[in-house]
């Protein structure tokens, strides 16, 4: 199993407990151990920010890069054009299939 740098407290829980279904932390483990109103304990307790299919990116991204990599691209573009530089992390997959981060800086 990987060690975790950011999400150091995952390194503590057997990815078994951590995760409830392929797409979503059980929430009494996000709870538990991300109590608090720290950037990292939103961040995993947060379900999903696709917004149920929602996607102001164009047709053609939809259709050639898939739902959530065209609205990841369409956020990226946003972000750059509000004068943010922006970079693509990911979480590894044991944790999440949903596991590319968004990091948008001044």
């Amino acid at each position: 199993m990987p060690r975790f740098r950011a999400f150091r407290k995952f390194n503590d829980v057997a990815p078994p407990a951590v995760l409830a279904s392929p797409s979503t932390l059980n929430r009494y483990i996000a709870d538990k151990h991300f109590a608090g109103d720290t950037l990292h304990s939103l961040i995993v307790r947060a379900p999903c920010c696709y917004a149920n299919g929602i996607c102001q990116a164009s047709l053609v991204l939809r259709r050639e890069l898939g739902l959530k990599a065209a609205i990841d691209t369409h956020r990226t573009y946003r972000l750059n054009e509000h004068g943010y530089h922006v970079k693509w992390m990911h979480i590894p997959e044991h944790v999440t299939p949903m596991n590319r981060v968004i990091i948008a800086t001044r």
